[in-house]
């Protein structure tokens, strides 16, 4: 899309995650491509700001050798997940089946439609925008709908998919500018959610963790270099709060923009 610097390229990284290799690639691109600014959004996606006609070509190929670009435009539409920074291997593999399910399906959901996968030890991500949350509570996973205080068990990420219909089925398109919440507030209710919901964790502080260190960034946006320091000491998770994850980090060196303490006024 356009803004008053030029062009500004969106990115979902899949799982939510960046290896070195990939954060090493979005920080090149960002410095040859556009004009080095990159973002954390509200959706834990990346934005790369001052991109041209001319560089918008070979931004794409670049990121598309570090396998960040989607086969097409409906499947990275309909590939909108929100994941917990704090996943285990089996969530991971639960991102993952999601997202091939969506790929494959026809779905025709509205824009801001999206999924949470919030199957951490607690939700985290329950004040973060989504219409259908996995979450893990005392009977395993399960499947809710946003604006619902009850879920249904979860066995299968087609039963989210069902879910999705369900609400198109419903008329929800046109419901509160394609939400779920406002589907539900109309007093639409799905089948079987009769689960109770686990309560939500703190919100999450910048600063070490028990999954590695938790780097808030000065409004929001991650200068190059250090986005590829910070790739060099462990994988990267995104998150919605202006933060990244470094997994199994201990410590941090002083980077630039990079804020660990929480009092910080910035």
């Amino acid at each position: 899309m356009e803004s008053g610097d030029g062009w500004v390229v969106r990115l979902r990284p899949r799982g939510g995650r960046l290896s070195a290799a990939q954060a090493a690639g979005i920080a090149d691109a960002a410095e040859a491509r556009g004009n080095g600014v990159i973002e954390l959004t509200g959706r834990a996606n990346l934005q790369l700001r001052g991109v041209t006609p001319d560089s918008h070509a070979p931004l794409i190929a670049a990121l598309r050798a570090q396998d960040l670009i989607d086969a097409d435009m409906d499947a990275e539409r309909r590939r909108n997940i929100l994941v917990t920074p704090f996943a285990d291997a089996a969530t991971d593999a639960l991102v993952a089946a999601l997202e091939a399910a969506l790929a494959a399906s026809g779905l025709m959901l509205p824009a801001k439609f999206g999924f949470a996968v919030d199957a951490g030890p607690l939700p985290v991500l329950t004040g973060d925008p989504a219409d259908i949350r996995i979450e893990r509570g005392p009977q395993g996973l399960t499947l809710r709908a946003d604006g619902m205080a009850t879920a249904a068990p979860l066995h299968d990420v087609t039963e989210a998919l069902a879910l999705a219909q369900w609400f198109l089925d419903q008329g929800g398109a046109l419901a509160g500018r394609g939400r779920m919440a406002a589907l539900i507030a109309q007093g639409a209710r799905p089948p079987g959610a009769d689960l109770p919901t686990p309560a939500a964790a703190p919100a999450a502080q910048p600063g070490a963790t028990a999954q590695g260190i938790l780097a808030a960034l000065e409004f929001g946006q991650v200068p190059p270099d250090t986005l590829r320091r910070l790739s060099r000491l462990g994988p990267l998770r995104l998150t919605p709060w202006r933060m990244l994850l470094v997994q199994s980090a201990r410590t941090l060196p002083d980077l630039p923009g990079v804020i660990l303490d929480p009092q910080d006024p910035r």
